[in-house]
């Protein structure tokens, strides 16, 4: 009943057969935050993946080298991995990507 996918405009949206689309997370300037749903900055979000309990995406966002996480119970995007180009492996605090595709 419900698509998420990623679009050219920093954002990531939400396909609904009942409600149509509307804008789950990202505020349309290219940039690493996270925050806030509304005010959330995505670099290149490149895939999209809804948890099995469905309350959680997981984005893989290309430009900033990081894995996101998006709660879709309190509507806030978080940094799970990554976050600085580099290709290293570890714990999550230290693990690093470089451009990351899904």
């Amino acid at each position: 009943r419900r698509l998420f996918l990623s679009e050219g405009g920093q954002r990531i949206r939400m396909l609904d057969i009942r409600k149509g689309a509307s804008t789950v997370a990202g505020c349309g300037i290219v940039g690493h935050q996270d925050g806030p749903a509304a005010t959330a900055a995505f670099g290149f979000p490149a895939a999209v993946v809804l948890s099995i309990d469905e309350r959680k995406l997981f984005v893989i966002d290309t430009s900033a080298h990081a894995l996101r996480e998006i709660d879709l119970e309190s509507r806030r995007v978080s940094t799970l991995v990554g976050g600085g180009k580099d290709q290293r492996d570890g714990p999550f605090e230290v693990a690093r990507f470089d451009e990351p595709k899904g």
